[in-house]
């Protein structure tokens, strides 16, 4: 599993531009839902590796973007996350989250969206959606949405295994105190009792 890999950097008056390694897949928004479980268990313990990555240098790093479309896929269900490089907090209270408009608010933690100091926390709750999309082939209700009207979030299909169900609806919830603490707590619950099979990976041929 990857994040981005960045090569060089290149300054041009305000902006600068990060120059990436080169990967080879298709985003995880082109490709077919819902999907097996036994696929989405293989994803997200990538993406929650990642995650842990970033989440533990110093200073933290919050990728703040965490969605399908942010996500890419290579042919042997290698997964890549782009723009990891959005934020990095160094006092989380000076580091504000920006919620970008080519996101989607379906896949933004609630205190995201109200502009909270970005949090690991905030891409916990973004990779719970992204395993809800891929499970159920919607994403969930918006977050901000549920805290505000206290609507339940519809639950997974039954044929879902319980650790992979678990982690992804306690991804889910509105309150950050009541998600795994990190991405390796979730890594570790997501694990338990795995019952590894031999499925077929989505189809990627260009």
């Amino acid at each position: 599993s990857h994040g981005d890999r960045v090569i060089d950097l290149v300054e041009e008056g305000p902006c600068t531009y990060t120059v990436m390694e080169e990967f080879r897949g298709k985003p995880m928004d082109s490709l077919p839902v819902p999907m097996d479980a036994e696929i989405v268990h293989r994803y997200a313990e990538q993406i929650l590796q990642v995650l842990d990555y970033l989440h533990t240098r110093e200073p933290v790093i919050v990728h703040r973007d965490l969605r399908p479309g942010c996500i890419l896929v290579s042919t042997h269900g290698t997964v890549q996350l782009l723009g990891s490089a959005l934020a990095r907090v160094v006092h989380s209270s000076v580091a504000k989250t920006l919620f970008r408009g080519g996101g989607s608010p379906e896949f933004a933690a609630p205190g995201q969206l109200a502009g909270a100091p970005s949090q690991p926390t905030h891409d916990l709750y973004s990779a719970g959606a992204v395993f809800y999309y891929l499970l159920t082939g919607k994403p969930p209700t918006p977050g901000l949405q549920r805290l505000r009207s206290g609507e339940a979030l519809e639950e997974l299909p039954a044929s879902v295994p319980a650790s992979l169900a678990k982690v992804t609806m306690g991804l889910l919830e509105v309150e950050p105190e009541n998600r795994p603490a990190s991405a390796a707590v979730a890594l570790e619950v997501l694990c338990a009792h795995a019952e590894r099979g031999q499925v077929s990976l989505p189809e990627l041929a260009t």
